[in-house]
């Protein structure tokens, strides 16, 4: 039998001693201001358990605290201290009973409360408005304060909201099918006074990067809308300013709306140019007489944009085909990436202007986008966008859902497409339209994957197929390559290529090019007379084809072919299907061998034959030798040669079995032509070659995650269950030691185990430890990650044994995180979020335990084990992260099975494919 233990000291250390701390310190803070705000500032994300009446008589003992922040508490100082916690929660419990009364009321209360309480907002002088039961608008007083500015922005804007909100679901939500989070209802926007006070904004965000280049943002932790206007711009300059702050609000509008149909109150869709460039389509619907919008769509100045970028002579690196656009992740990688096309043509950006220009790159491409995918063509692509807009909208990210929404539809048609909608749309205005200088890169939408997926952060940079290509100067592969022809049998392209490097520049080149045209034209001519010396007789010729050995009688030789009889049937061969080496085999036979010339010899050796030498010509014997000798490394440059030429000009393979066959094609090509002068030349082509091939490969993956060692099984909207049973140590590789949580490990106290001689293994079908480690999963998930595992401890020791399974970790120790056997714990340092659960109970030693975490709909972090609830708390921003075991135990823990469910983050599946790329391709070329 076990031992049964209570772990009451454990939970008065974390969980109560921490929520008391937690607790006086928003008191002292809160005792600094002016105004005092009520206690729920911690609880509103579960407003429902706002005010607990037990707090202040059983869990707040102020008399226990003896000292604060090292110094002596006076008596007085706690009466205050409990004065002020009293009159918190008396305002808290009268907030909480009128909204039990006036529900609709909470969330707008909620809403205005975190914009007032903004730590920029409330430094500045600000008028609140509430617009019906959903929007919230906060307007900063100018400098020059008049009573008539606030209600003169609200005047202009009210209507417009509510007719924006009407639009966004007409055309957008129910459109589509989405449905409204039931726990996102309420938009706040701030008006910002000056372009000085939103800059100012940023600084106090501790932000930096292409934020300060825009007009406006939304803050989607903050569910916060920002914007500015110049309150008093010169008389000629109002009407466009007025104008241009309106388009800027109704468009952080528009991303507040695609908020509340997102997949998490703290995430919008994951598509970067699909958010922006509706926000754009909805904010152009421009308004006329302030109450309406008038539904004919105005993009003039983002069709203005991309056709002036078209122009040969000006900066069109900074337009993006649409498999990078729809892969963009973020504002700061779009102009990395056109940073990066930029200095690939040679180009320098040319700082924060260049930042400004491919900003408006983007916003007119993307809008223009959302425009032709809503209405060209009669909404030929509305349904395929409606797929993608589903798929975003549940929380998959960008780039596959468009490729799978789009799939088995070119994107170089869809690229066409879209150039005839720009043309038509210039037309229709009299404008010129410029077709862009050359076409974007594109490729089928199953095919395009492995582009559009590295089209972020890394692979913008990207592989160039034409960087394959021989160089037209390189006269020695271009010798290679006319002799390649020759040995392949096709002597007239052969005869062709030699003539043309006559001409070469280089001397050497010259003169090898007209020996071997003379050595052309001479085993035509013997060629020729052996057929017409075989049809005369009717004899045999002997022959090869795919390995397999033929043979027939010579019935005639007219026009380049050969009539062969084959028992009843007449076959007719070209000339070019039997190469030189098996004709010099057929001189050899037939004895028909002009040996004194070399012809038997160079056929021999253009067929890769050692044996070339005994029939080399005496007279010019050494030249003969020589250049019969270079002939194998020549044919070795030329197949490079031409694997590399096929490769610059073919489309990159679609799917894992055709990426495969690419890998194993080039791999039998480097074992043939490795060493050779062209292989040293086009090493780094052939690994970024080599590194898209494999890319083709993971981005086709169905059944498992290249680089992982985990039982891998795809799930829908991106998702993958991973599953460790340990039966091999290389599972262990999916988990990195790291040095985490050190403050935690000095409140645990010491262990009769170092951090040398803590370890983790793979033993008897389970993953034992025991000691001072760390170790956190490779990959990082989003929103709704599950983690289920399978352990227990057992042996002996004198500390306690304390282990932590995290999830939703920002590797900075905001975590969500169950304690040994279901005490939980919620922690978000930057939002001063913390929650912790009860008592876990009982534990048992050697005791095996099943555990399940995960977050539900409402927010909440919960335990289960052995399939029952046994905790929950609030998660907080806690939506996304990476998964990490922490242990600090002399007692061994045995973790029977390990499982996560989830979808990986975009970033980390990105550094998850590089790995495996580069360690396969590394297997390629050493």
């Amino acid at each position: 039998m076990g031992t049964t233990v209570s772990l009451p000291y454990v939970i008065l250390r974390r969980g109560l001693g921490a929520a008391l701390l937690w607790s006086i310190l928003a008191l002292h803070a809160s005792a600094q201001e002016a105004e005092i705000p009520f206690s729920a500032e911690n609880h509103l994300s579960g407003y429902a358990t706002w005010i607990e009446k037990p707090h202040s008589s059983k869990l707040i003992d102020f008399a226990s605290f003896e000292s604060w922040e090292r110094k002596k508490i006076s008596m007085a100082q706690l009466e205050e201290l409990r004065r002020t916690w009293r009159e918190a929660t008396q305002r808290a419990e009268a907030q909480y009973q009128r909204f039990e009364k006036e529900p609709a009321a909470l969330p707008l209360f909620l809403c205005r409360w975190n914009v007032e309480h903004h730590s920029f907002v409330r430094k500045i002088d600000f008028e609140t408005r509430e617009l019906g039961q959903r929007f919230v608008l906060v307007v900063q007083q100018p400098s020059r304060r008049t009573d008539a500015y606030v209600q003169s922005i609200v005047d202009r804007y009210a209507p417009l909201v509510e007719r924006l909100e009407q639009t966004f679901v007409a055309e957008h939500a129910q459109r589509f099918g989405l449905e409204r989070r039931a726990d996102y209802s309420v938009y706040a926007i701030l008006v910002l006074a000056s372009e000085g006070d939103y800059l100012n904004f940023w600084k106090s965000e501790g932000r930096a990067g292409t934020h300060r280049f825009l007009r406006a943002h939304y803050q989607q932790q903050e569910r916060l809308a920002v914007t500015y206007q110049e309150a008093f711009a010169p008389r000629a300059e109002r009407e466009q300013a007025e104008r241009t702050e309106r388009h800027a609000f109704l468009h952080e509008l528009v991303h507040a709306l695609q908020h509340s149909y997102g997949p998490s109150k703290f995430d919008l869709p994951r598509g970067l140019w699909f958010n922006e460039g509706l926000a754009e389509y909805l904010a152009l619907h421009l308004p006329e007489t302030g109450s309406s919008l008038v539904p004919e769509l105005r993009a003039e100045d983002a069709l203005r944009t991309v056709l002036e970028l078209q122009r040969k002579d000006r900066p069109h690196y900074l337009l993006s085909p649409i498999s990078s656009l729809v892969a963009a992740g973020s504002l700061d990688l779009v102009v990395r990436a056109a940073a990066r096309r930029a200095l690939s043509l040679g180009v320098q950006p040319d700082g924060e202007r260049f930042v400004s220009m491919a900003l408006e790159a983007f916003y007119a491409q993307s809008t223009l986008w959302v425009c032709f995918l809503h209405r060209a063509y009669e909404g030929r692509h509305v349904k395929r966008l409606g797929d993608y807009v589903r798929r975003v909208s549940s929380g998959a990210a960008s780039p596959q859902p468009f490729l799978d929404a789009f799939q088995g539809f070119e994107l170089a048609g869809l690229e066409r497409e879209f150039q005839q909608y720009l043309r038509s749309e210039a037309e229709k205005r009299k404008w010129e339209y410029v077709a862009p200088p050359a076409a974007p890169v594109a490729s089928s939408a199953a095919g395009a994957s492995s582009t559009a997926a590295n089209a972020s952060e890394e692979a913008d940079a990207s592989f160039d197929p034409a960087s394959l290509a021989c160089d037209a100067d390189d006269e020695r592969t271009r010798l290679a390559l006319a002799l390649r022809e020759a040995s392949e049998g096709r002597i007239g392209a052969a005869r062709t290529a030699l003539l043309a490097l006559r001409s070469a520049s280089d001397a050497a080149i010259r003169a090898r090019a007209a020996r071997e045209q003379a050595r052309v034209l001479q085993f035509e001519g013997h060629r020729d007379a052996l057929l017409k010396s075989l049809a005369s007789g009717q004899k045999l010729l002997r022959w090869e084809r795919g390995g397999e050995k033929l043979s027939g009688k010579v019935k005639a030789f007219a026009d380049g072919a050969v009539t062969v009889l084959r028992g009843s049937s007449e076959v007719k061969l070209g000339l070019e299907e039997i190469p030189p080496h098996q004709w010099g085999q057929e001189f050899l036979r037939t004895k028909f061998a002009p040996a004194s010339d070399g012809t038997i010899a160079w056929c021999l050796a253009l067929g890769g034959q050692k044996d070339f030498e005994k029939h080399l010509p005496k007279s010019d014997a050494e030249i003969w030798k020589t250049d019969l000798s270079e002939l194998l490394p020549l044919l070795s440059t030329a197949e490079l040669a031409a694997f590399l030429d096929r490769a610059a000009r073919t489309a990159l393979p679609t799917g894992e079995a055709a990426g495969q066959s690419a890998i194993e094609e080039l791999r039998r090509v480097l074992a043939r032509t490795r060493g050779t002068p062209l292989h040293h030349a086009k090493c780094a082509a052939l690994q970024g070659y080599t590194r898209e091939l494999y890319g083709v490969i993971f981005d086709a993956q169905k059944s498992g995650l290249p680089g992982l060692h985990a039982q891998a099984t795809a799930k829908d909207s991106g998702r993958w269950q991973l599953a460790y049973e340990f039966q091999s140590a290389d599972e262990l590789q999916d988990f990195v030691a790291v040095e985490y949580l050190e403050g935690r490990r000095a409140e645990m106290g010491k262990l009769a185990y170092s951090r040398a001689e803590s370890k983790l293994e793979v033993k008897d079908g389970a993953w034992v430890g025991r000691g001072q480690l760390c170790y956190r999963h490779r990959l990082a998930f989003g929103p709704g990650t599950v983690v289920r595992y399978k352990f227990s401890l057992g042996g002996s020791g004198s500390q306690f044994p304390y282990f932590l399974i995290g999830l939703n970790d920002d590797g900075r120790e905001s975590f969500l995180a169950c304690l040994n056997h279901g005490y939980l714990e919620a922690i978000d340092l930057s939002a001063q979020h913390y929650q912790a659960s009860d008592t876990e109970g009982d534990f048992v030693f050697g005791t095996t335990y099943e555990m399940e975490l995960r977050c539900d709909a409402e927010g909440r972090f919960l335990a289960f084990r052995n399939g029952k609830e046994v905790a929950r708390v609030v998660a907080g921003p806690r939506t996304a992260g990476g998964v990490f075991l922490f242990l600090h135990s002399e007692f061994p823990l045995r973790m029977q099975r390990f499982e996560i469910e989830g979808a990986p983050e975009p970033a980390a599946l990105r550094a998850l494919r590089r790995a495996w790329v580069d360690a396969e391709a590394k297997k390629l070329f050493g």
